[in-house]
């Protein structure tokens, strides 16, 4: 009996290690988004100022 009560609790000690690292992948990913999003923000607007400049040069 004691065996089980050793491998139960050596499997909720797995679970616990395994949810601890899921939630920290999560945190992960979820930075590396928001930092590809900032990134994808100041692209996109330097590319939206850079094609009024170009557009607002040719039409001279």
């Amino acid at each position: 009996m004691h065996d089980i009560d050793k491998q139960l609790q050596e499997q909720v000690n797995n679970l616990d290690r395994t949810e601890k690292s899921a939630a920290e992948l999560e945190r992960k990913i979820q930075e590396h988004k928001e930092e590809f999003m900032k990134k994808e923000k100041k692209q996109t607007t330097g590319r939206d100022k850079y094609r009024a400049y170009k557009k607002e040069q040719n039409s001279f």
